[in-house]
């Protein structure tokens, strides 16, 4: 191989990735260069390249923070909505969306127009995000205010992104586990009285979510257990409802039930205690 052949090939066939090439066509037309320019050396067909011959590099726009003024809510309102079907497609980066909506989210503050709705929506966009602290701190800003005009389902929504923040911190500090438990456990107590009001199958997953995080922070064997039992009773009474999230309540429901069966606490055909 001629060095000087091999490092002309290599810029070659980055200029060809970077100007929109086709990861085959740009092999091809690098060889073809180094083929012509080198008539000697056989190192046009040296290289070995491996992979989708149709794969292109995706480009992404990086785009200074933009600066935002609310006269009213509804102008907010609208560009939370851009900013959510920017999430949907890949030519946008997450770290400048998330610029983006704290930006949004300063001049809501400065505007005075931090009304319930409007927070749920932004508490929403930070959990697209999977920014769950702020979700969370968005969340109970909304639940805070003096009118409540915000849905029921932003509750439901709260406890399992709450729940999942309790967890990712456990995760990140094991050494807080008395902590996050005790908040795991006031997350269950208020999804308890949700369902007091109504056993929805959404309820219903949630909280067997919330159980089954729960059993991933638990030390002791018999809690683990005892935990996901709870978190399998939770997905099997959503799953008997038969509602549009049936296959998710399903899906869950066997996982623990396989996990259960292979620590010898279950046997499939034998009725549990739970259900």
């Amino acid at each position: 191989v001629d060095d000087a052949a091999a490092l002309d090939f290599a810029k070659a066939f980055y200029a060809n990735m970077f100007n929109g090439d086709a990861f085959g066509r740009a092999v091809l037309k690098a060889r073809r260069t180094i083929h012509d320019r080198y008539p000697d050396s056989n190192t046009w067909g040296a290289f070995q390249c491996y992979g989708d011959p149709f794969y292109k590099l995706k480009f992404t726009q990086v785009t200074k923070t933009k600066s935002y003024r609310y006269i009213i809510a509804q102008e907010a309102e609208n560009d939370i909505d851009n900013l959510l079907s920017k999430l949907e497609m890949a030519f946008y980066r997450s770290e400048d969306l998330h610029g983006e909506l704290d930006a949004m989210a300063a001049a809501i503050e400065a505007g005075g127009i931090g009304h319930p709705a409007l927070l749920e929506k932004m508490a929403l966009a930070y959990t697209e995000l999977n920014d769950y602290k702020k979700a969370v701190e968005v969340f109970e800003r909304m639940m805070k205010a003096e009118k409540a005009s915000y849905s029921v389902s932003s509750l439901e929504k709260y406890y399992n992104i709450r729940a999942r923040h309790v967890f990712n911190e456990y995760t990140q500090s094991p050494e807080k586990s008395s902590t996050c438990l005790t908040d795991i456990d006031h997350v269950i107590t208020q999804l308890k009285k949700l369902l007091e009001i109504a056993e929805t199958a959404e309820r219903m997953a949630i909280l067997g979510s919330a159980y089954k995080r729960e059993a991933g922070m638990m030390q002791k064997k018999e809690d683990k257990i005892q935990a996901l039992e709870l978190a399998a009773s939770c997905y099997f009474n959503a799953m008997e409802k038969h509602t549009d999230n049936y296959k998710y309540a399903f899906t869950n429901w066997v996982e623990l039930e396989i996990i259960l069966q292979e620590t010898g606490v279950h046997q499939w055909g034998h009725k549990s205690m739970y259900y």
